[in-house]
C-alpha cells in the first residue's frame, strides 16, 4: 500500500486537522507566483473561446434569429421547455468536457510554483494526454450531468434555490476530485469518492477556505471585469494548497 493510500485509509479511520489559517496563506503565496501568467493565459483563451463561440451562434442560429433574442433578453435560453434551453445545456456539457484537461494544468502550475520550478506554456495541454484525458473528462462529464440533472428539475418544480445549493454542495464535496487524477492517477469514480470522503471529515474549514476563494475570485469584477482573470486563479491555488496539506504534507 503506497503512502496516499495509507493517508486516506488513516483519514477514514482518524479524521484529520486542517488548519485555515495554514492552508489559506500556502495558497496565498502560491497564487502570488501564478496569478500573472495564469491570468494572462485565461484572458486569452477565453478571448479565443468567444471568438469560437459567437462564430458558432452565427452560424448555427443566425444573425436576424441572434438579433430577436436579444430583444427579449435570451429568455430563450432560460424557459426549460424551449429547444434552445436543451442546446445550451448540449453546449455546456460539450465545453466543460473539452476544456478540463485545460484547466487542470493550472493545479500543476501551482505545484511548479509552490516548488519553485518553471512551468512552461506548452504544460497547458500536458492533460490532454492518456490516461488523464479520460479520467478527466470522464469525471467532468459525470459531475456536470449531475449538476444540470438536479439544476433543471429543480428550476421545473420552481424551487431554483435547491438546484443552486446542490451546486455549492457537489463543488465543496468534490473539489478534490481532478488534484487526485493530476497528481495521484486516480481513476474518475475513485477519485470522486475518495474526495467526498475526504471532504466529509472536515467539511466546514474547507467551505470556508472555498468561500474566501470564491470572494477573492471575483474581486477582479470591482473597477475592471478584465482584473476577474487575473484574481480567479487564486480557486487554483486553493484546491492545490488543500491537496498539499492533506494527502502529501503530513
Amino acid at each position: 500500500m503506497n503512502k496516499i493510500a495509507q493517508r486516506i485509509e488513516k483519514i477514514k479511520r482518524e479524521g484529520y486537522t486542517l488548519d485555515f489559517g495554514e492552508v489559506f496563506n500556502s495558497a496565498l503565496e502560491n497564487y502570488k507566483k501564478i496569478a500573472v501568467f495564469a491570468g494572462s493565459v485565461l484572458l486569452l483563451f477565453t478571448f479565443l473561446l468567444l471568438i469560437i463561440a459567437g462564430f458558432g451562434m452565427v452560424k448555427g442560429i443566425g444573425i436576424e434569429e441572434l438579433n430577436s433574442m436579444k430583444e427579449n433578453d435570451f429568455a430563450v435560453f432560460q424557459d426549460p421547455n424551449n429547444i434552445y434551453f436543451r442546446y445550451l445545456q448540449i453546449a455546456s456539457v460539450i465545453l466543460a468536457v473539452l476544456i478540463a484537461p485545460f484547466l487542470a494544468a493550472f493545479l500543476k502550475m501551482a505545484q511548479y510554483a509552490s516548488r519553485d520550478e518553471e512551468f512552461k506554456t506548452a504544460q497547458m495541454f500536458s492533460f490532454y494526454k492518456w490516461p488523464y484525458i479520460k479520467e478527466i473528462v470522464l469525471a467532468t462529464l459525470v459531475l456536470t450531468l449531475l449538476d444540470l440533472a438536479v439544476s433543471t428539475a429543480a428550476v421545473a418544480a420552481g424551487a431554483s434555490f435547491v438546484g443552486t445549493i446542490f451546486k455549492i454542495a457537489l463543488a465543496l464535496f468534490t473539489m478534490l476530485t481532478i488534484p487526485l487524477i493530476v497528481f495521484q492517477e486516480f481513476s474518475a469514480f475513485e477519485a470522486i469518492k475518495t474526495s467526498i470522503t475526504v471532504v466529509l471529515k472536515n467539511p466546514l474549514v474547507i467551505f470556508a477556505l472555498l468561500i474566501v476563494g470564491f470572494i477573492g475570485s471575483i474581486v477582479g469584477l470591482v473597477g475592471c471585469i478584465i482584473g476577474v482573470f487575473f484574481t480567479y486563479p487564486i480557486m487554483y491555488s486553493i484546491s492545490y494548497s488543500l491537496y498539499e496539506t492533506i494527502f502529501e504534507k503530513e
